[in-house]
């Protein structure tokens, strides 16, 4: 393991997906609007209410 690489420096990565077109990106926080179409990002790690 490098000296950039402790497990204390590593960021928790989540997954979002676009709920208009299905874009997914990974990033360690809320992305906003989607780059491809401008839609609205949700985390797919987390339970939706129904």
């Amino acid at each position: 393991m490098s000296d950039k690489q402790t497990p204390n420096s590593t960021k928790h990565h989540h997954t979002y997906e676009c709920l208009d077109c299905g874009h997914r990106t990974r990033s360690s926080t809320q992305p906003g609007a989607c780059p491809d179409c401008g839609g609205e990002m949700k985390n797919i790690g987390v339970a939706s209410e129904q």
